[in-house]
């Protein structure tokens, strides 16, 4: 906090807002009211300070940077010259820009700090090895390798930072009210990115997105959903757990599992349900799926205290009309084991034989409960046609939707446990017979329209 104060003293600055101490941190009714006016904080501050090197407030983010941080000292030689002087030189290690990540630092992997970093049109970013700039038209680093100016805490705070007291009139203005936020970015790249980093308390997985939600809402009138909106769907709903971004589409990283918490805090249908990473599957390799029709006859969240929409829910449900499908096992199995085998491994999923199809829960339960029945729920297909490279010789269908399981106290009442995949051949594809159990027209056929409750 010190070093906050020490930055705006030295940029002209006169006031400072520091959560920790402009909200009550042990008091629920301050926290709930300071929250309705969280996105006002960061839309309309002159300048976001994000220590994005520190751990905890108690951290100072004022030292030296620069490329001579990065792991070795500087080697002093003394070397003798014609002219019988000698001269010192300084050595330091060259790093290529990209050797070290940027995205290392201990803010990226703090959830709170996200909504600061989307929503204030300008952040001064002290990083681990240099100092970053952020407004809404540019980023700048300065203190890498690729711009070689050496960072001290005095260029740091001092009153003149590259020209600031010249520009910081022009710098400012960059804020136009014009500026929409949900033009700029899509919110299934808000979840994925979100969903990257950990809060202190579980029960903050959708409180700590809640300013940008609202200014979500402000901007597009959309109803909001527990993470989700009514509009979006069914395209919301088709998110599943595990990497995210190029690791998903290289196959490089596992897919994440985590036990679903014992504590209430979203619906089953929810990406906020679980704890791990999420991303979206409704395209495939950039061509969008095919959507089903699904009807939202109903929709409503209870939050756990008035107005709470965007912060704490108590509990929530989605009315639907559309493709779903029992399957009965052949073996029933308890609720606990519905799990992948190997979560460390990339293709681990669930095979299911009666209907040939791939199935990825979505965390691991923790009641125990006979499984003799699931559902799926149809949302998404792709018509892939044949490649001469491919592996498959012929025309086949990709459908996507949700596994579910039956409530058994409500009628016709269930709860998301996963998604599924299943690859449907053409009869005239040349891949092994046990593969094409059903054409596309007679899978799509096994499916029932009806009218299900998701809780």
């Amino acid at each position: 906090m010190k070093d906050a104060v020490h930055v705006c003293r030295g940029i002209g600055i006169r006031y400072l807002w520091i959560d920790a101490l402009c909200i009550i941190q042990d008091d629920q009714e301050d926290l709930r009211e300071e929250l309705n006016h969280m996105p006002e904080v960061y839309q309309y501050a002159t300048l976001t300070i994000c220590a994005a090197s520190s751990t905890s407030i108690y951290d100072g983010f004022l030292y030296r940077r620069g490329y001579w941080t990065h792991g070795c000292r500087p080697i002093n030689l003394w070397v003798a010259t014609d002219c019988n002087e000698s001269i010192v030189l300084f050595v330091y290690m060259h790093l290529a820009f990209g050797v070290f990540d940027l995205r290392k630092d201990p803010i990226f992997k703090r959830a709170w700090t996200y909504q600061e970093y989307v929503l204030s049109p300008h952040i001064l970013s002290y990083r681990t090895h240099h100092l970053e700039w952020k407004c809404r038209t540019h980023t700048e680093l300065v203190g890498t390798p690729e711009f070689d100016l050496p960072i001290t805490k005095t260029s740091m705070t001092g009153g003149n930072i590259d020209g600031w007291e010249k520009r910081q009139q022009k710098v400012f203005m960059t804020n136009s009210s014009t500026y929409r936020l949900s033009s700029s970015t899509s919110w299934n790249d808000v979840v994925q990115e979100y969903t990257t980093r950990a809060a202190s308390f579980a029960s903050d997985k959708l409180r700590a997105l809640s300013a940008i939600a609202r200014v979500y809402h402000f901007e597009t009138g959309k109803a909001y959903l527990a993470g989700l909106w009514k509009e979006d769907i069914p395209t919301a709903l088709c998110w599943g757990n595990g990497p995210v971004g190029a690791q998903l589409r290289r196959g490089s990283a596992p897919f994440l599992i985590s036990q679903r918490p014992r504590e209430y805090r979203a619906p089953s249908w929810s990406w906020a349900s679980i704890d791990t990473p999420v991303h979206y599957w409704h395209e495939h390799f950039g061509v969008p799926l095919k959507m089903r029709k699904i009807q939202v006859l109903s929709a409503n969240v209870t939050p756990t205290y008035p107005d709470g929409e965007f912060d704490s829910i108590a509990s929530a449900f989605l009315v639907l009309h559309g493709s779903v499908r029992a399957v009965p096992l052949t073996r029933p199995i308890d609720l606990q084991e519905f799990k992948t085998k190997d979560p460390t491994d990339s293709s681990s999923s669930i095979w299911l034989d009666e209907v040939r199809t791939n199935v990825y829960p979505d965390a691991f339960e923790f009641q125990h409960e006979t499984l003799d029945t699931l559902w799926l729920l149809l949302l998404a297909e792709y018509n892939h046609i044949h490649h001469p490279l491919s592996i498959f010789k012929g025309h086949y269908t990709t459908y996507r939707g949700l596994v579910l399981r039956s409530v058994q106290a409500q009628s016709h009442t269930f709860s998301r446990i996963g998604h599924f995949e299943a690859r449907i051949f053409d009869p005239n594809s040349r891949v092994r017979d046990h593969l094409k159990v059903w054409t596309p027209a007679e899978f799509f056929d096994s499916f029932q329209e009806r009218t299900i409750t998701l809780i």
